[in-house]
């Protein structure tokens, strides 16, 4: 059975991948430049190449347009560890890449377990680099339409959030402004005479005060359904 033929283009350490990626079934072929890449592509006609975007010569972009106009048939998978933004994973498929990948984003053996299903699919599916499908496009907008849409519910959910914390301090100033009044009343009157007594009735007024004000109206309507109980016995 053939070894699938693999590309690896990366200007760190390509020998040492060579190595890795033996081990893990392909036939690997390197390159260490934009320009030793597109010769090797064009010779050896690998079933897929591992594109790395900063190169010497001739970068990852610039290949794989040249790939392209050249119309060699291989698929591409580009990664990176300096461009791991998600613009960057976008310009990579548009520009004809089946994937975009960080270095530092999987293991040896998970991305050669990724390479395998690229390689496999390539009979049911075209990967190809080649001009962009209408299905890719469309998906590529629907996902910056879903980024578009989730941050706006950020921004609701935000504000939201900052108005229900108002509601709250709101409320929770109301409620000891008046429970200040009422314990003001309270001595007035003398119903509370020893400081004792002011201290007990000024910890409760401070623990309710603490209780968010969602709990006070369950413990509010909780009292209110005791106090029709004991009136209807």
């Amino acid at each position: 059975m053939r070894k699938s033929k693999l590309l690896i283009v990366d200007d760190e350490n390509p020998e040492v991948m060579k190595e890795l990626f033996e081990e893990f079934g392909f036939e690997v072929l390197v390159a260490e430049d934009g320009g030793a890449a597109l010769e090797v592509a064009a010779a050896e006609s690998p079933d897929l190449i591992l594109l790395d975007i900063k190169l010497p010569v001739l970068n990852g972009y610039e290949v794989l347009e040249e790939l392209k106009r050249r119309q060699i048939a291989t698929r591409v998978v580009m990664y990176s560890a300096y461009f791991t933004d998600m613009q960057t994973a976008i310009r990579c498929v548009r520009n004809g890449a089946c994937d975009f990948i960080g270095k530092l984003d999987f293991l040896p053996d998970e991305l050669a377990d990724k390479i395998k299903r690229y390689i496999i699919v390539e009979k049911t599916l075209n990967l190809q680099v080649s001009d962009l499908t209408p299905i890719v496009e469309k998906l590529i907008a629907e996902g910056e339409s879903l980024e578009k849409e989730v941050g706006e519910l950020r921004r609701k959910l935000w504000r939201l959030r900052v108005r229900r914390s108002a509601e709250e301090i709101s409320s929770k100033i109301i409620y000891l402004a008046a429970s200040v009044a009422a314990v003001y009343l309270l001595v007035k009157l003398e119903l509370v005479g020893s400081g004792r007594g002011i201290a007990i009735l000024f910890t409760m007024l401070f623990i309710f005060l603490l209780i968010p004000t969602g709990q006070l109206k369950n413990i509010s309507a909780a009292l209110k359904g005791l106090k029709a109980r004991i009136e209807l016995k």
